[in-house]
């Protein structure tokens, strides 16, 4: 039996992939392809779960449909406030719901090898940066993906990595001997001594 999904933010990038895929596949049905001013709540009924790739003034919205008509969700939409976020993830109590950053292995398996990396590092003196840049359709800056890395940073430092939002940059600049390795996304973390 195929999974019936609903697409919100189906004529974005990802938006666009993810529906490539989800046809491709024998496990999903795509029931419906949502985009700003479409009716998500007509196409519930038919739907078992709803991935949202929209944007996040509308995250919230979307979360409390699937949670009103007991549907599953899957939230790959980024740059909401914390408070924003505390919002939607109350409604995981309701219903199955996943909210990440990023869904990619690389970039998942980047957020586990940086978080071993400052569990290492930090104790021995060593500052951590992240500088991430982007394509020029890049909405949001700095990106989920960024902000996670700049959280499990956080979570692993005495001194946790300073963040200068809107610059794409976090941590404090330094003229030291440092090492910079090329990671997915466009990102780059500088490690400093």
């Amino acid at each position: 039996m195929k999974t019936k999904i609903i697409m919100v933010g189906a004529k974005g990038r990802m938006g666009q992939a993810i529906l490539r895929l989800a046809r491709a596949s024998a496990d999903f049905e795509v029931v419906g392809e949502v985009d700003q001013g479409d009716d998500l709540a007509s196409l519930l009924p038919g739907c078992d779960s709803i991935i949202d790739f929209s944007h996040h003034s509308t995250t919230l919205d979307v979360a409390q449909l699937a949670a009103k008509h007991g549907k599953g969700l899957a939230i790959g939409t980024t740059g909401h406030t914390d408070e924003l976020k505390q919002k939607i993830l109350a409604l995981g109590s309701r219903i199955p719901l996943i909210f990440a950053s990023n869904y990619s292995v690389g970039v998942n398996t980047l957020f586990y090898l940086t978080q071993k990396a400052a569990a290492i590092l930090a104790p021995r003196g060593y500052d951590i940066e992240v500088v991430e840049m982007h394509h020029h359709h890049k909405k949001d800056a700095p990106s989920g993906t960024a902000k996670t890395l700049v959280e499990i940073l956080a979570a692993e430092m005495e001194n946790p990595v300073s963040s200068t939002e809107g610059k794409g940059m976090w941590g404090p600049a330094r003229q030291t001997r440092s090492a910079f390795t090329r990671c997915a996304a466009g990102m780059w973390w500088e490690i400093t001594r």
